[in-house]
C-alpha cells in the first residue's frame, strides 16, 4: 500500500476491502486506526458491496478476454493498454476520465494516424501494435458499459425485509461437514430474525451459536435472504442447520420452544405450541403429553395433572388438518 498507493495518491480517509484475513488482521486495523483511515469491509459472501471495484475487475477481465490470443498467452503484455484505456475512458458514474479527476488534465492519446514510410520497420511496427492495442481496449471498454447497463436493469428491485422479520440465509458460501454432496443441501438455511437494518440492503441476522463459532459473519445482503413463510415442520422439511447436517448442535430436531394456549379440557384438549424455528402450530395432547413444555404449561396455570386443567380459551383454525382429521 505504501510503495504503490500512497507514494502517488496520499492516504485514504477510507478503505473499502472484503473480508480477507490481510483486511482482518490486527495489525492492519490497528495501523489504519492510528493513521486515521476508516476501514469499512464489505458484508459477507456479497462483493458488490465494493461494486466499483468488482465492476472494474470484471471490466478488465472481458476486455482481456476480447484483447488475447486464442493460447491466452500475450496477456500480462496487454495489461497496460487496457490500463490506459481505462483511464482516459470517460465514466458514466462521475463524468470524467480518471486521467482527470486525479490530475486535473486530460492526457494526449496514443493515437495516430500513421507512420511515415522512411521510418524504420521495426518502429512502424511496434507503434502500429500499440495502437492497436489500445483500440482494441478502448472497444471492449463500449462493450463492458452495454453488457454492466443491461445486467443491471435485470436485478434491480428493492429489499422486502423489515426488522424483526424472520429470513432465510442462503447456503452457497458456507462450508459443510465432508461427505455432503452441495447440490443436495438445501439453498437457505434457517428462519434467523433479522435484528439491525443498516438501510443499505444490508441486515444483521441473529444467528446460533454454532454458525458464528464456524466463522459465518452475521451481516448479509438482500440478495442472500428469503422471506420466512410459517408452516408445519413436520409436513415440509425444515431448514434449521441442526436438520441439516446432523450432530452440529445438541438440541432435538423439532425443538419446541413453550405452548402458549390450548382448546378443551382433560385429555381432549389441543394445544398453541410455538417452535424454536418461530413457526406456530396445534397439537392434540397425545402428541406433546412427553414435552417438558406441557409440564412448564401447567405450572403456569396452576395444575399438577392433566386431568386437572379447565377448558382454554384458545380458538384453533377450523380447517386445521392436525385437530380435525
Amino acid at each position: 500500500m505504501f510503495e504503490e498507493v500512497y507514494k502517488l495518491h496520499g492516504l485514504p480517509k477510507h478503505i473499502i476491502s472484503d473480508r480477507d484475513v490481510l483486511f482482518t488482521s490486527t495489525f492492519w486495523s490497528h495501523l489504519n486506526k492510528l493513521i486515521g483511515t476508516q476501514l469499512r469491509m464489505s458484508s459477507a459472501y456479497h462483493p458488490q458491496t465494493d461494486g466499483s471495484t468488482e465492476r472494474a475487475n470484471h471490466t478488465i477481465t472481458q476486455m482481456l478476454r476480447q484483447c488475447i490470443n486464442a493460447k491466452q498467452t500475450d496477456w500480462v503484455s496487454r495489461l497496460p493498454a487496457i490500463e490506459f484505456a481505462i483511464n482516459s475512458a470517460r465514466s458514466e458514474s462521475t463524468g470524467h476520465a480518471p486521467f482527470f479527476l486525479n490530475t486535473g488534465r486530460m492526457l494526449r492519446s496514443m493515437i495516430w494516424d500513421s507512420a511515415p514510410k522512411e521510418e524504420y520497420p521495426s518502429v512502424r511496427n511496434f507503434a502500429l501494435q500499440r495502437k492497436l492495442a489500445l483500440m482494441s481496449a478502448h472497444d471492449s471498454i463500449l462493450a463492458a458499459q452495454v453488457k454492466q447497463t443491461r445486467e443491471s436493469n435485470k436485478r434491480q428491485r428493492l429489499a422486502p425485509f423489515v426488522l424483526d422479520d424472520l429470513v432465510y440465509i442462503s447456503t452457497k458460501n458456507i462450508t459443510f461437514p465432508k461427505g455432503l454432496a452441495r447440490k443436495l443441501i438445501p439453498k437457505y438455511m434457517g428462519p434467523y430474525k433479522i435484528v439491525r437494518d443498516f438501510g443499505n440492503q444490508s441486515f444483521q441476522v441473529d444467528l446460533p451459536s454454532n454458525l458464528k463459532q464456524r466463522g459465518v459473519h452475521n451481516v448479509f445482503h438482500a440478495s442472500l435472504l428469503r422471506i420466512h413463510v410459517p408452516n408445519d415442520d413436520r409436513l415440509f422439511p425444515g431448514r434449521q442447520v441442526t436438520q441439516i447436517v446432523p450432530g452440529t448442535d445438541l438440541e432435538r430436531e423439532w425443538a419446541v420452544d413453550k405452548i402458549l394456549s390450548h382448546s378443551g379440557s382433560w385429555n381432549d384438549s389441543s394445544f398453541e405450541v410455538q417452535w424454536k424455528a418461530g413457526d406456530i402450530t396445534w397439537l392434540p395432547f397425545g402428541q406433546i403429553e412427553h414435552l417438558n413444555a406441557l409440564k412448564d404449561y401447567l405450572d403456569l396455570l396452576g395444575v399438577d395433572s392433566i386431568s386437572n386443567l379447565p377448558p382454554g380459551s384458545g380458538q384453533p383454525p377450523q380447517d386445521y388438518p392436525q385437530i380435525f382429521v
